[in-house]
């Protein structure tokens, strides 16, 4: 029996896809050459007068309609204090006392169930510069310094670090079917910062233990796990649990002392004096949302699918859409073999499905030809398999490769090739009628693949087996 109560909060902050930055007019381009994108507002100079980016306030406006939170009337911005070289101003432009999202929820695929975890606040502000260590000493590129970011916060909601990832993936999956971001990883636009507590269960703190420098799902899991033996093994000797900011070594699999934790009084936010308080658009609350992942969860369960079925399809919005279109006409089980393997085999990245060579009403007719037996399945294969290497629609492809042979042009090869393989009639007339697989095989060559290989073995049976 567990005698430790784990807890888990989550800090996700997400680049938006806008393309100037949030408080200035620079271009959003982190490719650039370093501290190309730059400009007296982004770089913190004397006298600057910073104006807010409406893209990004929309885009916030959108993820907090997305997740259910409550949407003041009113926003403002807030100063939060604090040096860093990496945010030239001394302070940091950004939400505090009021959010642009309050409460809400993430609705998260967990096994074949929907589960909502509740989410905090949503705040937008504004990115630091990225910095770079090399040979001692450290080097600053302020193209990234200003980019909109959205801050989301959770409570400490979360017990495990399972359902921390499939939280994180849900909430991603989210973020990109709204457009409102990339969302890689790799390029820093989704990072996670998370807050682990474990006590002993007769004996609760308010201790916390916060961990930096996740830059992947699988650092994520490694870190948490890592931290919460940890801090079993403190407890479990009797010592205190400092509240601390600790980083996460990717290299060693094990988190190190950054820093003693900050308390929020050491930040001394105050108002932004150079930002007056803003109404929020009243038609941006009442646009329709686009469907959401968990429409799709939903549909996908109703249909059968299994949870690893329906994270791969979910991955694309486009793919989703697809799919469900699908169905509409043909029963799950007798497409997802043709999506998840032969469509998604050709596929390097899942996600970036934004379109395929055929629609949908092309590829439901493709199916129903299959399913008729007008197309053999191994042709079909082959026609997939053209189609998504080349960019080919698949009606073309079928006028060119199918030609499917009548009865008596089968019936004259079946006679050849019986002709030809007198042992092999003699074996299966003897009793081994497994036998009539190699004829099917040699019949099939001949035919160069354009008949039902179901339909030549039928025809072979009745000739040599009544």
């Amino acid at each position: 029996m567990d005698d430790f109560v784990i807890k888990i909060g989550l800090e996700i902050h997400v680049q938006l896809k806008t393309e100037s930055k949030m408080f200035c007019p620079c271009k959003v381009d982190v490719d650039s050459e370093p501290n190309k994108n730059i400009c007296p507002i982004c770089t913190g100079q004397p006298g600057i007068l910073p104006s807010p980016n409406k893209k990004a306030i929309y885009y916030a406006i959108l993820v907090s309609r997305a997740l259910n939170c409550k949407i003041p009337d009113f926003l403002y911005f807030s100063r939060k204090n604090y040096f860093y070289p990496d945010l030239p101003k001394g302070y940091q432009i950004t939400q505090y006392g009021i959010s642009t999202g309050i409460g809400g929820e993430v609705p998260v695929l967990l096994d074949k169930e929907i589960k909502y975890f509740s989410i905090e606040r949503i705040n937008l502000e504004e990115e630091t510069a990225k910095s770079f260590h090399i040979e001692g000493k450290v080097y600053l590129d302020f193209n990234r310094c200003g980019i909109p970011l959205l801050e989301i916060v959770t409570p400490p909601v979360f017990d495990s670090p399972f359902v921390v990832i499939n939280f994180l993936k849900s909430l991603r999956k989210i973020l990109m079917y709204l457009n409102v971001s990339d969302c890689n990883m790799e390029k820093g636009e989704f990072r996670v910062d998370t807050n682990v507590s474990v006590n002993l269960k007769e004996k609760i703190s308010d201790h916390r233990v916060e961990l930096k420098n996740l830059n992947s799902l699988s650092a994520i899991k490694d870190a948490l796990f890592y931290e919460i033996e940890r801090q079993k093994n403190l407890l479990l000797k009797g010592e205190k649990i400092e509240r601390e900011t600790r980083l996460w070594d990717e290299e060693k699999k094990e988190t190190r002392l950054m820093r003693s934790k900050e308390f929020v009084e050491d930040y001394r936010y105050f108002p932004e004096p150079d930002i007056p308080p803003f109404k929020v658009k009243e038609e941006w609350l009442k646009e329709n949302l686009p469907p959401l992942p968990d429409y799709f969860y939903k549909k996908l369960i109703e249909e059968g699918a299994e949870f690893k079925e329906i994270e791969v399809i979910t991955s694309s919005p486009f793919l989703a859409d697809f799919t469900l279109k699908v169905l509409e006409k043909i029963p799950y089980k007798k497409v997802k073999g043709w999506i998840l393997t032969e469509i998604l085999q050709h596929v390097e990245n899942v996600e970036d499905i934004k379109s395929l060579p055929f629609s949908t009403s092309e590829f439901i007719d493709f199916l129903n030809k299959i399913l008729k037996g007008e197309i053999p399945r191994h042709l079909g294969q082959e026609i997939i398999k053209i189609s998504m290497q080349n960019n080919l629609p698949l009606n073309k492809l079928i006028e060119e490769k199918i030609e499917i042979k009548g009865k008596s042009e089968i019936e004259e090869v079946i006679k050849e090739v019986i002709e030809e393989n007198a042992h092999v009639v003699e074996k299966i007339k003897s009793g081994k009628v497994s036998a009539i697989s190699f004829l099917v095989g040699r019949v099939m060559e001949k035919l160069k693949g354009k008949a039902n290989p179901k339909e030549v073995k039928e025809l072979l049976e009745k000739r040599l087996l009544n």
